[in-house]
């Protein structure tokens, strides 16, 4: 497998779309969010 050389440009043209896509994520993930879930986020988020 080749991995491709990007230049400037082209990696902040990722970056944009990554924000862009994590964004819409953490949105989706809020609409479906149930209190008896939290317990499993706050394990998640205390494991980083």
């Amino acid at each position: 497998m080749r991995i491709p050389l990007l230049n400037g440009a082209e990696l902040r043209g990722l970056r944009e779309i990554r924000v862009a896509l994590e964004g819409l994520a953490t949105e989706r993930a809020a609409a479906h969010a149930t209190p008896a879930g939290m317990p499993a986020l706050v394990q998640l988020i205390e494991g980083l």
